[in-house]
Protein backbone atom coordinates (compact mmCIF):
# COMPACT_ATOMS: atom_id res chain seq x y z
CA UNK A 1 0.00 0.00 0.00
CA UNK A 2 2.78 2.33 0.58
CA UNK A 3 4.49 2.04 -2.20
CA UNK A 4 1.15 2.22 -4.14
CA UNK A 5 0.96 5.64 -2.60
CA UNK A 6 3.93 7.23 -3.51
CA UNK A 7 3.99 5.87 -6.76
CA UNK A 8 0.40 7.67 -6.90
CA UNK A 9 1.44 10.76 -6.01
CA UNK A 10 0.44 13.56 -9.05
CA UNK A 11 3.40 15.79 -7.99
CA UNK A 12 6.17 16.66 -10.28
CA UNK A 13 8.97 14.96 -9.52
CA UNK A 14 12.63 15.93 -10.15
CA UNK A 15 15.59 13.75 -10.53
CA UNK A 16 18.77 14.33 -9.64
CA UNK A 17 20.73 11.58 -10.61
CA UNK A 18 24.11 10.66 -8.41
CA UNK A 19 25.67 8.10 -10.28
CA UNK A 20 23.65 5.25 -10.65
CA UNK A 21 21.50 5.95 -8.00
CA UNK A 22 18.57 8.31 -8.21
CA UNK A 23 17.01 10.40 -6.01
CA UNK A 24 13.65 11.88 -5.94
CA UNK A 25 11.96 14.70 -4.41
CA UNK A 26 8.52 15.50 -5.23
CA UNK A 27 7.36 18.70 -5.25
CA UNK A 28 4.33 20.64 -6.52
CA UNK A 29 5.61 23.44 -7.83
CA UNK A 30 2.03 24.95 -7.74
CA UNK A 31 2.43 25.46 -4.42
CA UNK A 32 5.76 26.64 -4.06
CA UNK A 33 5.84 30.20 -3.68
CA UNK A 34 7.89 32.10 -6.42
CA UNK A 35 11.74 33.70 -5.86
CA UNK A 36 11.02 37.41 -4.77
CA UNK A 37 12.62 39.71 -7.59
CA UNK A 38 14.64 41.72 -5.16
CA UNK A 39 16.21 38.08 -4.61
CA UNK A 40 17.11 37.20 -7.27
CA UNK A 41 18.31 40.77 -8.86
CA UNK A 42 20.83 40.50 -5.48
CA UNK A 43 21.70 36.87 -6.98
CA UNK A 44 22.66 37.61 -10.28
CA UNK A 45 24.42 41.04 -8.69
CA UNK A 46 26.36 39.34 -6.53
CA UNK A 47 27.09 36.64 -9.11
CA UNK A 48 28.48 39.33 -11.64
CA UNK A 49 30.48 41.29 -8.50
CA UNK A 50 32.17 38.15 -7.79
CA UNK A 51 33.03 36.69 -11.34
CA UNK A 52 34.08 40.62 -12.34
CA UNK A 53 36.75 40.49 -9.56
CA UNK A 54 37.58 36.81 -10.51
CA UNK A 55 38.37 38.02 -13.76
CA UNK A 56 40.40 41.02 -12.66
CA UNK A 57 42.55 39.06 -10.49
CA UNK A 58 43.11 36.62 -13.13
CA UNK A 59 43.60 39.10 -15.94
CA UNK A 60 46.50 40.55 -13.77
CA UNK A 61 47.92 37.19 -12.56
CA UNK A 62 48.27 36.86 -16.43
CA UNK A 63 49.59 40.55 -17.13
CA UNK A 64 52.03 40.21 -14.72
CA UNK A 65 53.45 36.80 -15.68
CA UNK A 66 53.44 37.59 -19.44
CA UNK A 67 55.92 40.50 -18.63
CA UNK A 68 58.03 38.09 -16.14
CA UNK A 69 58.38 35.98 -19.38
CA UNK A 70 59.28 39.15 -21.43
CA UNK A 71 61.91 40.07 -19.70
CA UNK A 72 63.66 37.04 -19.35
CA UNK A 73 63.55 36.62 -23.04
CA UNK A 74 64.79 40.43 -23.41
CA UNK A 75 67.77 39.33 -20.73
CA UNK A 76 68.22 36.10 -23.03
CA UNK A 77 68.19 38.18 -26.24
CA UNK A 78 70.98 40.74 -24.32
CA UNK A 79 73.01 37.72 -23.17
CA UNK A 80 73.12 35.99 -26.99
CA UNK A 81 73.88 39.12 -28.27
CA UNK A 82 77.02 39.83 -26.24
CA UNK A 83 78.28 36.18 -26.29
CA UNK A 84 77.85 36.93 -30.65
CA UNK A 85 79.78 40.13 -30.26
CA UNK A 86 82.09 37.48 -28.26
CA UNK A 87 82.68 34.96 -30.56
CA UNK A 88 82.45 37.20 -33.46
CA UNK A 89 85.88 38.37 -32.32
CA UNK A 90 87.79 36.04 -32.43
CA UNK A 91 89.75 35.22 -35.35
CA UNK A 92 90.06 31.48 -35.39
CA UNK A 93 86.16 31.37 -36.01
CA UNK A 94 85.96 33.19 -38.72
CA UNK A 95 83.63 31.55 -41.66
CA UNK A 96 82.74 28.71 -39.23
CA UNK A 97 79.08 28.22 -39.44
CA UNK A 98 77.31 25.75 -37.21
CA UNK A 99 76.58 23.08 -39.65
CA UNK A 100 80.34 22.36 -39.43
CA UNK A 101 80.17 22.48 -35.66
CA UNK A 102 80.08 18.71 -34.34
CA UNK A 103 76.31 18.36 -32.11
CA UNK A 104 74.80 21.58 -33.67
CA UNK A 105 72.15 20.90 -36.12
Amino acid sequence: EREGEERGLKEIRSEIRLGKMNVRAAIDYEKVAPVAHHKTVALINNFVIDTTEFLNKFSFLCERKLLSVSEDIHRIEVTLAVLEAKLASLPELDGVTAAEVPGVA
